[in-house]
Order: structure tokens, then C-alpha cells, then sequence
């Protein structure tokens, strides 16, 4: 500052006050004001996890970029000054809240590289940085942090049947079966030491599985045994995503495999007696051709015990068809027919049936599902054929509508009974005779035709 007082000019006036520019004194380097310090908030980072790094200058430090995009000697740069080869990770680019702290205070996240364990890590802070007149820096280094990422796996999930009961499907494939006294194995082994129980981290279809065992809680063993009463075609062993190892990484699940083939996950149970689900032709039905077929449908699979009356009317088999109450059986041609899954089959009378006819259906005890269980009680159904056609009857009457519904009088119309085809469902419109044929027709082009009236 120049006093005003203090100079005159040569004819003794007065001089005016002047200050210079504000300047800087500082040629005291950073480590005169006292260390920096770099933290990390995570002294344990997992899969999945981020930490903190936090660097705090003793003094405000910039990070100014000139046209090169460097960061000049006046600054500080996270790429350029933070060390990380002792550090298994990767680190963004560090800022600083300007209005809070003056640029002493800076942050970043530091990643952890998936899939290691390492025990010893740090980053260091280097010397290469400045303060804001070029004065330079010191180093500095974190703690020792560990780096675990490395999620548990499962080696190997496997069941084996005690009794090697196989179940083969339509396909010709085989699926492990537990039957009624059947036990089974699971034997579970991880990539490492986990903190697992298999009561929460297993889900066992249809199945009791005991709690399991380990020595080295690595390998774990248990056995199940399969629910009372129950027939399931699709089951499985599953273990969900929640157990972890020891640093508390959380693992991957997988469905156990059977140990037969280590490719097939699903096993069946059957521990029910299988039961008759349908029948047909059924009693309620009201137009049964003499043509029909017979088909039992069961509610499992049934394999190598279906048989019926083939070579004459004796009554032999365990599905069994009969208008004298089984003195004889109606024979069938060579079969049954299997479908549906081997649960459906269709008998096929060698002769048409009777006109106007009751017959009877049997279903014996004898019959066995795929794992070899016995019916518990004989099944027994019954239906009726249609009335003879006569060409020689007077006053006939049809009537047809919607629905596929026709109905029939034989008695110029005093009395109707439904006659409707059991095999045509949609809307009728018309209907027309000659030459002993009746002709229907409705929707879609659908046209019907009877010759036994």
C-alpha cells in the first residue's frame, strides 16, 4: 500500500493512496499444514458391493485440465495420482464439493473385480500431486481391505433312488420313481465352505427331506422319502439362491440331477392307487352308436397291465365289457390303444354292439399304474346303445336345432326322444329325407347324415 502522507511532489502537494493487486504468500508445502488422509468405508467388499474412497487434503487442491486434457502441476488427478496395484478393482473419477469444503475433501467409488479372493489390498494416495501454487505433495496409503467376490457355487446335486425304481414315459424315457416304501440319497457339494440349511434352501417336491448333514459343511447329505397318497408326474429338488459362504456372498442355485444319468432333474411319485377319471361311452349319454368304441381313462400313467377279452367272449382281463352281466364278455380286437400319455385306452369291440342294449363296464383291481400300484376297488360303469332303426315304422318325426340337438318320434309325433349325434355340436338349420337318409344341415357348411333314422 502507498501512504498518502508519506510523498509529496515538487511543489509539496499531497500524494493520493494506492494498493496494489491481491498476492499470495505460500512457500509452505502441503506437509507443513499436516498429512493427507485416504479411507476407504469398506474394510470387507462382496459381490455386489461399491465402497467409498475418500481423500482429505490438508490444504485446497484443483483439478484444472489444460487443452490436452491433462491435469497441469497445480492440481490433482484420481487417474494420475491414485495408485491401485496393490488394489483389486477399478476406481471412477474423484470430485469435490467446491461450496462445502473448499476442494479438500474428495470422493469416489471404488469397484471390486468379480470373481477373486484376495486378503490384502490398498491404494495409496502418490506423491505426484500439487497444491495450488505448484508446492508438492506427500503420499499416503489406506488400510488393508479384502477383496472377496467370489460367489459359492455348486460342484455337483445329486438324488439316487434307493430301489432303482424307474418310470418310463410315453416317450421311451426314463424318469426316476419312488414308490410306496421308496427312500432316496441327495448328496450336495459346494465349491467352498458355505453357511447352508436345507430346510430353507431346498425346496423337495412332494418328498420329506430329512435335514442335511456335513463334516466339512462342503459336502452335505440327506435322505427323502416320498409323501403318502400322492401321484405327480413332475418333481423336483431345487436349491434357491440364499445360502452363502462364510465372507457372506450369496450362491447360485440349480436343481439336483439324478445320479443315473446327471442329466434328469425331474423325478415322479406315485404313492396313490391310480383311479378310473373316465369312461366312455357313459351312462348319462343319449345316443350311443352300435359302433362305438370303449375308452378308460385313468388319472397316472399305466403301463403293462391293461388287457381285455381279445381271442373270445370270456371274460378275461382287467377291463372288461358285458350285456349278461360278465356270463360272457363283448371280445375286443387286439389292443387296448394307448394314448393320452398312456393314461387313455380305447377297446375296440371285433363286432358292432346290440341295438337298444345295456352294457356294463368293469374295471378290476388287477390293473396297475407305471410304478406298479393296484386299483383299490373295482370300477364299474354302464351304458346304453341307441334304439334298432326300422324303416318299416310309420309317423317318424325329426327335428333338428341348435346345439346339434335332434330330436325323434316314432308315434306321429305323441312322444320325443333326443336323438341328438354325439359327434356334431353346432347349430342345425334344416333337415330333409328320402331314400330311407335323413339330411341336416347348419353353420358353417355342416351337413349331417343319418340311414338308420
Amino acid at each position: 500500500t502507498l501512504d498518502n502522507a508519506s510523498y509529496t511532489d515538487y511543489d509539496y502537494n499531497p500524494g493520493s493512496a494506492a494498493t496494489s493487486e491481491n498476492y499470495m504468500v505460500d512457500d509452505r508445502g502441503p506437509s507443513t499444514h499436516g498429512s493427507p488422509t485416504i479411507t476407504l468405508n469398506r474394510p470387507l467388499l462382496l459381490y455386489g458391493q461399491t465402497a467409498t474412497l475418500t481423500v482429505v487434503f490438508p490444504e485446497p487442491v484443483t483439478a484444472n485440465f489444460d487443452s490436452d486434457n491433462a491435469t497441469d502441476n497445480a492440481s490433482f488427478s484420481s487417474a494420475g495420482d491414485i495408485n491401485l496395484d496393490n488394489a483389486t478393482g477399478s476406481l471412477n473419477t474423484m470430485s469435490s464439493d467446491q461450496a462445502n469444503d473448499n476442494k479438500t475433501t474428495w470422493t469416489g467409488t471404488f469397484t471390486p473385480t468379480p470373481n477373486m479372493e484376495v486378503d490384502n489390498n490398498t491404494i495409496t494416495l502418490a506423491a505426484s500431486w500439487f497444491d495450488q501454487v505448484g508446492n508438492p505433495g506427500t503420499s499416503v496409503t489406506t488400510s488393508n481391505f479384502e477383496v472377496e467376490t467370489k460367489r459359492p457355487t455348486v460342484s455337483s446335486f445329486t438324488f439316487s433312488v434307493t430301489d432303482n425304481t424307474t418310470f418310463t414315459n410315453s416317450d421311451l424315457i426314463d424318469f426316476p420313481g419312488l414308490k410306496p416304501g421308496d427312500n432316496a440319497t441327495l448328496t450336495l457339494v459346494f465349491s467352498e465352505v458355505v453357511n447352508f440349511s436345507s430346510a430353507d434352501d431346498i425346496t423337495a417336491d412332494n418328498v420329506t427331506l430329512a435335514t442335511m448333514t456335513s463334516s466339512d459343511n462342503i459336502i452335505w447329505t440327506g435322505s427323502f422319502t416320498p409323501t403318502d397318497n400322492i401321484s405327480a408326474l413332475n418333481n423336483t429338488l431345487t436349491l434357491a439362491d440364499g445360502y452363502t459362504d462364510i465372507a457372506g456372498n450369496t450362491g447360485t442355485g440349480t436343481s439336483a440331477k439324478w445320479s443315473v444319468d446327471n442329466a434328469t432333474s425331474i423325478y415322479v411319485i406315485d404313492t396313490a392307487a391310480p383311479a378310473v377319471s373316465a369312461v366312455s361311452p357313459a351312462a348319462n349319454n343319449v345316443c350311443i352308436p352300435i359302433t362305438d368304441n370303449i375308452t378308460v381313462t385313468f388319472n397316472f400313467p399305466m403301463y403293462n397291465s391293461i388287457a381285455t377279452s381279445t381271442s373270445d367272449t370270456f371274460c378275461a382281463g382287467n377291463i372288461r365289457v358285458s350285456s349278461d352281466n360278465f356270463s360272457s364278455c363283448v371280445r375286443m380286437s387286439p389292443g387296448p390303444v394307448r394314448s393320452n400319455a398312456n393314461q387313455t385306452f380305447t377297446l375296440d369291440p371285433v363286432d358292432n354292439l346290440l341295438y337298444d342294449t345295456t352294457y356294463k363296464i368293469i374295471v378290476t383291481t388287477a390293473v396297475e399304474s407305471a410304478l406298479g400300484n393296484n386299483l383299490s376297488n373295482q370300477y364299474e360303469s354302464s351304458f346304453t346303445t341307441s334304439p334298432s332303426p326300422s324303416s318299416s315304422v310309420s309317423g317318424l318325426f325329426m327335428a333338428v336345432g341348435s346345439g346339434g340337438k335332434i330330436l325323434r318320434s316314432t308315434d306321429n309325433g305323441s312322444s320325443w326322444d333326443i336323438a341328438t349325434s354325439c359327434q356334431f355340436s353346432t347349430n342345425l338349420y334344416g333337415i330333409t329325407f328320402g331314400n330311407n337318409t335323413f339330411v341336416a344341415v347348419g353353420t358353417s357348411g355342416n351337413i349331417v347324415r343319418s340311414t338308420d333314422n
